[in-house]
């Protein structure tokens, strides 16, 4: 099972074309959105696959899941609270509140 899923942003951190689309063409630290994961044996690698928004490839093809490894992304909520000022009188640790 793999930590990345649809909806997931993935960085390609390897590349080999596709026998099935030799002209597809992803690049090597590029960032891509997930569309759909696949389990199991792919592309001979027991790791399972992948397919990006907008890929080139068929319908039914992927990408092995190992050449990407997740992007993190926080949610906006996340960025607003690093984005508030801080507290006039801020708790230390180890004093009491």
């Amino acid at each position: 099972m793999s930590a990345i899923g649809p909806g997931d942003w993935v960085e390609c951190v390897y590349f080999q074309p596709h026998p099935m689309a030799p002209k597809a063409e992803l690049v090597v630290g590029g960032v891509y959105q997930v569309e759909w994961v696949g389990e199991g044996q792919y592309r001979g690698a027991p790791g399972g696959g992948l397919r990006v928004v907008d890929d080139p490839l068929p319908n039914d093809c992927g990408w092995r899941i190992e050449w990407f490894r997740p992007v993190y992304r926080p949610k906006a909520e996340f960025i607003t609270s690093l984005l508030a000022p801080a507290p006039a009188n801020p708790v230390r640790v180890g004093e009491p509140a």
